[in-house]
């Protein structure tokens, strides 16, 4: 399944989102409402810009680095180290 750059960035979003933290406590976004912000993301990007790129699939390479999981790439670096890329 090619992935495109928008829902390769959409996916990084909603990871980032895991972390964040506001004026030192965590927002303790659950895993829906993340993956609803980094949609929501998307949209106003597509909305307010010429973001045609968004569309374009992945490159080979890139796609080799991703590894799947539950049908959603995982960026966790302990499932896409090099190592188990090439398995």
């Amino acid at each position: 399944m090619a992935f495109t750059k928008g829902e390769l960035l959409q996916h990084s979003i909603a990871f980032a989102l895991r972390n964040v933290r506001l004026y030192g406590r965590r927002l303790g976004l659950t895993e829906e409402a993340r993956v609803r912000v980094a949609a929501e993301t998307i949209r106003e990007l597509r909305k307010h810009g010429e973001w045609r790129e968004l569309d374009d699939p992945l490159t080979a390479a890139t796609q080799l680095r991703i590894r799947m999981t539950d049908g959603r790439p995982c960026f966790a670096p302990e499932c896409c180290s090099p190592a188990l890329v090439a398995r």
